[in-house]
């Protein structure tokens, strides 16, 4: 097992390098000059040609990749040029608040994909059958931001069951009762997106191990029917579950981006929204490397899990 570890976090270290070259490179290209925007249209040669050498640029685009990686290897992400202080301390400030956004989403997508998926597999080509993947295709389809007006509305404005945007009520102060009030409806936007997929390959999987000797022995054992489904059934076909449930943690992450947007939560997704307006580059490559980190280290979590549930993967038969 200590093999398998040690290939899978060496294979880690050339999709974060790619990561890192593809965000210095895409942000480099974006058309327009940093130092004009930063000083404005009126500032004369002088200034732009000092703004220009104090943050690197009037050096080749290889060293300048070169010093901003040796420094973001130690953690070292710059400043930010709107608000003066180093992009670590903002991205450790606002992670805590995307992390906590994705999880809860991803637990009523694990919830709802599971339960909607495992009832689907039971019971193929029922009413229930088509209501769910009627619905699981709905879910797919929706844009995040559309399914997020849509509950404010609802909820927020018509019946003002919940607040429409914040993390904390401005009023009562930082709590956790608050902080539920306000989590259940981006998390919510964000889940029942996510769930579709989820209760999709869910029937998928179970429908091909429902097929399978073991389940049949199993039932003529005289095994209670619930026994059958979710203790055998879904163990045997928990590795493609598995497998996108650790596909859609990438996709949250990447989906509270507009999510943090449009109910205003204080994120990774609403710095990067707001830095991107001030063209304040280290945060959004700060922002962009903190996802794609997490997103790695999510799928090796997985192929972790991989070992444990079949001993075949991580001794290569």
């Amino acid at each position: 097992m200590a093999g398998y570890l040690a290939i899978r976090l060496f294979s880690l270290v050339p999709v974060i390098f790619g990561v890192s070259v593809a965000v210095f490179l895409l942000l480099k290209l974006v058309p327009g000059d940093l130092a004009v925007a930063l000083l404005g249209p009126e500032a004369g040669p002088n200034e732009l040609e000092e703004l220009r050498h104090q943050l690197g640029l009037d050096q080749p685009m290889i060293v300048q990749y070169w010093i901003w990686l040796q420094k973001a290897v130690v953690g070292d992400l710059g400043y930010s040029l709107q608000q003066r202080i180093p992009v670590q301390e903002l991205l450790s400030a606002r992670f805590q608040n995307t992390l906590i956004l994705t999880l809860a989403s991803l637990a009523i997508s694990i919830t709802l994909g599971l339960v909607a998926g495992v009832l689907s597999a039971t019971r193929p080509r029922s009413l229930l059958d088509r209501f769910v993947m009627l619905g699981a295709l709905f879910g797919n389809s929706m844009p995040a931001f559309w399914l997020g007006i849509l509950l404010i509305v609802l909820f927020a404005v018509q019946l003002g069951w919940l607040p429409s945007g914040g993390m904390f009520s401005v009023r009562e102060g930082p709590s956790l009762g608050g902080l539920l009030k306000h989590l259940i409806l981006p998390s919510l936007t964000l889940g029942l997106i996510s769930a579709g997929m989820v209760a999709r390959l869910t029937r998928s999987a179970m429908l091909e191990s429902l097929g399978q000797d073991f389940v049949r022995t199993a039932r003529s054992k005289g095994l209670a029917e619930y026994v059958v489904i979710w203790k055998h059934t879904l163990k045997n076909a928990s590795l493609p579950i598995v497998t996108i449930i650790g596909t859609q943690f990438g996709f949250l992450l990447g989906g509270a981006v507009l999510t943090e947007t449009v109910f205003a939560w204080p994120g990774v997704g609403l710095l990067m929204y707001a830095a991107i307006g001030s063209r304040d580059l280290p945060v959004i490559q700060g922002g962009i490397l903190s996802i794609a980190v997490a997103f790695t280290s999510v799928n090796l979590f997985v192929d972790i899990i991989y070992g444990f549930l079949d001993p075949r993967i991580r001794y290569g038969k």
